[in-house]
């Protein structure tokens, strides 16, 4: 666990490509940061907590680099806003995650994690 009496938290928008998240309408739109990761992490850092954003999918990040991130952060907590369109990408980064950091606390969020 991090020094703080708090885990160190990283909330992550996971890596998805546009053709993915939008088809035929991908050349219209513009990657968004998600507001309810932020809305989350200002909430957990008003508590004291450590927190962290990743946004793979905005910074259109690779796999592997969303891992290598992940792994340089040495959170304590993941918190994976989970969305039909991104669960390959999560089926390839949740493995490897296990393997480099065991210790690990992952948890899934969002509409589709609910469904």
């Amino acid at each position: 666990m991090s020094q703080n009496a708090y885990p160190k938290i990283l909330l992550l928008a996971p890596p998805t490509g546009l053709a993915r998240s939008f088809g035929k309408i991908k050349n219209i739109v513009r990657r968004q940061a998600s507001l309810g990761l932020a809305y989350i992490a200002a909430v957990l850092k008003d508590a004291g907590f450590q927190v962290f954003v990743l946004d793979a999918y905005v910074d259109d990040l690779s796999v592997k680099k969303t891992v290598e991130e992940i792994v340089k952060a040495s959170p304590d907590i993941l918190g994976i806003s989970l969305l039909t369109s991104s669960v390959s990408n999560i089926e390839k980064i949740v493995p490897q995650l296990r393997r480099k950091l065991p210790e690990l606390k992952i948890v899934m969020g969002n509409m589709h994690a609910s469904m």
